[in-house]
């Protein structure tokens, strides 16, 4: 069953069933209300009528006293202890209600009792009769009109619903339309997707902020990230193939060299292995960066210890300075800061940031870190070309270089360091002006 299906038939039975609630507590509030007010009255009559009686000497003034006070197809009688009918005065086309059974009770009482399938009021009282003996007056009332007022209500109360439900039925038809218009926009923006390959958005301006406005934000928001990933995913793929393009073609080149005149001097066999060397070890490392890259946070296994900071520094500042021969100027924190976290990684985002650093300057690098809060700050700082803004923006996508005329690097690095910085619970920042040089600082969470 479709949902606009389902919201029409909750709709309508469900306003259905509140009609006739409401019609039946109209009904049944208005019937009692009304045999209510017939039984106070009828108690009123016949209370009137005991205190006449009072005054009555025999039975035939009792008789023509109960003609006066009979009500229009009603009766007045007597009933004696032994429950015969000492008198009894019908008005109008009642007879039928003479052959009622007697009860003596002396408990007064009143109640609209059902005879012949027709509504009475009755109601009875004990009195003092001509003789002195205690009776019971009892009272009858047939409540015909009372009975075709009902009946009448209740025709107009099914009028009124049946009318009710005509509009109401087409009402719950457009609301469901209404309400699984963005739904169905969805599932055909959805199909065109998937027919066409091509990204597409749900039409929303102008529309209400409800549910089903979020739902379509929702997917639009969805659809502009997928959008987004799949740009980087294809540019991704499109450098990739690039930068393993390069060596695999100087490996060919060399190798193709070697098969044609390989045997003819030992310098050209040199240089052609050595150059396949080479290019295979850049290989080799694109590929490490590259699946270090794809890889999903719960599959980089994270060996947390204790590290003091300050020393993991110092001793990858002095391999750094020795090995690529370029000064590097560290200061320590004024104090131990001590880290819960991986050496390893930790020291691999520090040679990622200083090798960028050396790559694009000449002078000496700084290196600071200092404790703010509850966070290890390290700075990383060269005095080289620096970046413009846009730069910036750029610096942490995949195969992306600041200066594009080098070749000594894949674009990798800051990318993989930002993706280990966020294993580690840390975050990057850049700051640098164009000509004037780059600080890269890093935080990472201390633990005492």
């Amino acid at each position: 069953m479709r949902l606009t299906t389902k919201i029409h038939l909750f709709t309508t039975v469900l306003f259905t069933v509140l009609l006739i609630v409401f019609s039946l507590a109209i009904y049944f509030s208005f019937s009692r209300l009304t045999y209510n007010s017939q039984l106070e009255e009828a108690r009123n009559d016949l209370e009137r009528t005991a205190r006449e009686v009072d005054s009555v000497q025999n039975q035939a003034e009792a008789e023509s006293l109960f003609r006066a006070y009979v009500p229009v197809n009603g009766m007045l009688r007597v009933v004696l202890p032994d429950n015969r009918v000492e008198v009894s005065v019908a008005s109008g086309e009642v007879d039928y209600l003479r052959e009622e059974n007697a009860e003596f009770s002396r408990e007064s009482a009143s109640e609209v009792i059902d005879i012949d399938g027709e509504p009475h009021a009755k109601a009875s009282i004990p009195i003092i009769w001509t003789g002195g003996e205690v009776v019971v007056l009892e009272r009858y009332e047939r409540l015909s009109s009372v009975a075709e007022n009902l009946s009448t209500l209740a025709v107009v109360l099914v009028i009124v619903s049946v009318s009710a439900l005509i509009p109401l039925y087409f009402s719950a038809k457009w609301i469901g339309r209404v309400i699984v218009r963005p739904i169905t926009s969805l599932i055909q923006t959805m199909r065109r997707i998937r027919h066409s390959g091509r990204f597409e958005l749900i039409e929303t301006k102008g529309k209400s902020k409800d549910e089903l406005q979020e739902m379509a934000e929702t997917f639009n928001s969805m659809m502009e990230r997928l959008k987004d990933n799949y740009e980087k995913q294809e540019q991704f793929v499109a450098n990739a193939s690039h930068e393993l393009k390069t060596p695999l073609t100087v490996i060919d080149s060399y190798a193709g060299l070697l098969k044609r005149r390989g045997l003819e001097g030992e310098e050209l066999f040199r240089e052609s292995v050595d150059a396949i060397h080479e290019e295979a070890g850049r290989m080799y490392e694109l590929t490490q960066q590259l699946l270090l890259l794809a890889r999903h946070e719960d599959q980089l296994k994270v060996d947390f210890e204790s590290v003091e900071l300050n020393e993991l520094l110092k001793k990858s500042a002095g391999v750094f300075e020795k090995g690529y021969n370029r000064r590097i100027d560290f200061h320590p924190a004024d104090e131990k800061i001590i880290l819960e976290t991986d050496e390893q990684k930790v020291k691999q985002i520090v040679f990622i940031l200083l090798d960028n650093a050396r790559k694009y300057s000449e002078d000496a690098i700084e290196v600071k870190v200092h404790r703010s809060g509850d966070r290890a700050l390290i700075e990383v700082t060269d005095y080289g070309i620096g970046m413009t803004q846009e730069q910036i923006a750029r610096v942490f996508d995949r195969f992306y270089q600041a200066d594009e005329a080098r070749t000594d690097g894949f674009g990798l690095g800051m990318s993989l360091a930002k993706e280990l910085a966020r294993v580690l619970e840390g975050t990057m920042e850049i700051d640098s002006v164009k000509g004037n040089g780059t600080t890269v600082r890093l935080s990472l969470p201390v633990s005492q």
